[in-house]
């Protein structure tokens, strides 16, 4: 996931991970950690705020975001299903960075995200 967000144009905080948790600067975007939570709530994509390395904007806007994919691979998802969660991301902060984002395409990422998750749905 964090390939296809860096590949978007996101800058990957210490260049990628090899864990579960990456963390996303969004200031070359113009975008805060805050804007970026509630809009990716919007489509029903979790991630937190997060503070970036020389971070300006304090902990309660931040000018990050924390990504995880524990959640997902519960789920059984893998690598394809990772790229299309950062297309995701990539398309709503993108339409959030543009000004273009409008009730008709939140709700058209909001239904991807959804078809996602009824194909793997929660094992308990």
């Amino acid at each position: 996931m964090c390939d296809r967000l860096a590949q978007g144009g996101l800058s990957v905080v210490s260049g990628g991970t090899d864990c579960h948790l990456g963390v996303i600067d969004l200031r070359a975007w113009g975008l805060t950690g805050k804007s970026a939570e509630m809009a990716l709530d919007e489509i029903g994509i979790t991630v937190n705020k997060s503070v970036v390395p020389s971070d300006k904007a304090g902990l309660l806007v931040a000018s990050g975001i924390r990504v995880g994919s524990a959640a997902c691979t519960s789920r059984g998802m893998g690598v394809d299903e990772f790229r299309e969660i950062g297309d995701m991301i990539l398309a709503t902060l993108g339409g959030v960075r543009c000004g273009t984002m409008n009730a008709h395409t939140l709700k058209a990422i909001h239904q991807g995200v959804s078809s996602l998750t009824r194909r793997y749905p929660l094992p308990y």
